[in-house]
């Protein structure tokens, strides 16, 4: 399937979509969670518009929650070389040119706007990244104007009769770059092009800037937004800080998604009336979370195990009995995952940019796992008669992985909260005057949010 028919699923797209979309929602991450998915409209014209936080894996997480085929829009310059294009086009990825592509670039966007009628009308969903470029930051960065240009240019060139919907998306990470962290997609209420018909034939820039200015605020009540040029930072560390207790005052079960998004949001918009009450009170606020964070990151402890406080010795003893009884399967799933492991986090390590990490460690290891098993399985099958240990050998290397990535798992934080019961109970004098200052910054959280 290509550029002609890119509408279409071949049998080659679907089986690549299944592998695919297991390892990303079953492997790569440890939890998927989708909420507000009733805001898509069934029976639409949809093009969707995600926030742009973290490369590849922002295309993935629509690409594997929303429940039909989506073809995605990327600038028109990566598609200079036959093969790479043939790929792209395989993948469901449409150029869009601009006018910085070269002289006559803008005219062929007119064959992109048919494609995108045949993707729209044929109840599959377009998305645009309006963003345009990927940052890890908790914050809407200024939007372009392409994916308004894009629906009411397609809608002009279809007379104004695709009643297109605009689906805006907000994505967020526990992590940005670790294997087995949560993701986050929850979807807002649609817009309606068709809103701005009027306006956009009488004046097409003003009706673009006005539904780039609705989708703009519709974003920015999916995620967390913070606006605050100053002290970004802050803000950053001290929502995950007061997190737990922030889910608690809002009468929230627990701290996990999507509780946990709903009070960041409104411990960002407290903080935001703080510092527009008290400004002169934001430096010392400032000194005192960083000062905190340098203590704690150098103890290595986190910001949930000093909400939660320390645990009992028989329940840490119980822990390292579990952990000790279990060391067996880990050994075993460590050693012949070892090759595939390492493998992954060596490429991870090679890329620069940090928000292609976790894209690029998600393509490795999802070829890299299942390469090394086949060829060690083969390996054993040389060595050994039965062909079922062969078989046995094979089915066991996916799950005794598993094994081990709890096991170790389990084990680093084990060996974190041993560390924090033996400071909590030897009172060194830095470990006081951390403790102090984290109470003191819950304190005035406390206070920031009454």
């Amino acid at each position: 399937m290509g550029f002609k028919n890119i509408e279409k699923k071949s049998p080659g797209y679907r089986l690549l979509y299944s592998v695919v979309r297991f390892w990303h929602n079953q492997v790569f991450y440890r939890k998927v969670i989708v909420v507000n998915k009733e805001n898509i409209p069934k029976d639409a014209n949809v093009i969707f518009t995600p926030n742009h936080q973290n490369a590849l894996m922002d295309a993935t997480a629509l690409l594997f929650t929303i429940p039909r085929q989506l073809v995605f829009m990327a600038r028109a310059d990566i598609f200079a070389k036959p093969a790479v294009a043939a790929i792209l086009y395989f993948l469901k990825i449409l150029p869009i040119y601009r006018s910085r592509d070269g002289k006559g670039s803008v005219q062929k966007n007119k064959l992109i706007f048919e494609r995108t009628v045949d993707v729209l009308t044929s109840g599959n969903g377009l998305v645009i990244l309006p963003e345009g470029s990927h940052a890890g930051v908790h914050y809407l960065r200024p939007l372009k104007k392409g994916f308004a240009r894009i629906a009411f240019q397609t809608e002009e060139f279809n007379n104004f009769s695709l009643d297109i919907k605009i689906v805006p998306v907000g994505v967020d990470y526990s992590n940005y770059q670790d294997f087995r962290t949560t993701l986050l997609v929850n979807f807002g209420p649609a817009l309606s092009v068709s809103d701005y018909y009027a306006q956009y034939k009488d004046n097409p820039a003003l009706a673009m800037n006005a539904l780039k200015d609705e989708l703009t605020e519709s974003m920015k009540r999916l995620i967390v937004n913070i606006e605050s040029k100053d002290y970004y930072e802050l803000y950053d560390k001290l929502k995950d800080i007061y997190s737990e207790k922030m889910c608690s005052a809002m009468g929230f079960p627990d701290a996990g998604q999507p509780h946990k998004l709903k009070a960041d949001q409104e411990f960002v918009k407290r903080l935001s009336a703080y510092e527009d009450s008290y400004p002169e009170g934001m430096p010392v606020l400032d000194g005192l979370v960083r000062k905190f964070i340098k203590k704690r990151d150098q103890f290595g402890l986190t910001n949930p195990m000093l909400a939660k406080g320390t645990a009992s010795v028989f329940s840490l003893l119980l822990k390292s009995a579990l952990l000790l009884f279990t060391l067996p399967f880990f050994v075993y799933g460590w050693l012949n995952n070892l090759l595939p492991t390492v493998l992954t986090i060596w490429a991870g390590g090679k890329i620069k940019d940090p928000q292609f990490k976790s894209s690029f460690k998600f393509v490795v290891s999802m070829i890299a796992f299942p390469l090394f098993h086949l060829l060690q399985t083969f390996v054993v099958y040389l060595l050994t008669a039965p062909v079922w240990m062969s078989w046995a050998y094979l089915i066991s290397l996916p799950l005794m992985g598993a094994v081990a990535w709890f096991w170790y798992d389990g084990f680093k934080s084990l060996k974190k909260q041993w560390k924090f019961f033996g400071l909590s109970n030897k009172q060194k004098p830095d470990f006081v005057k951390m403790m102090a200052d984290y109470q003191s910054i819950i304190e005035q959280a406390d206070a920031i949010v009454s």
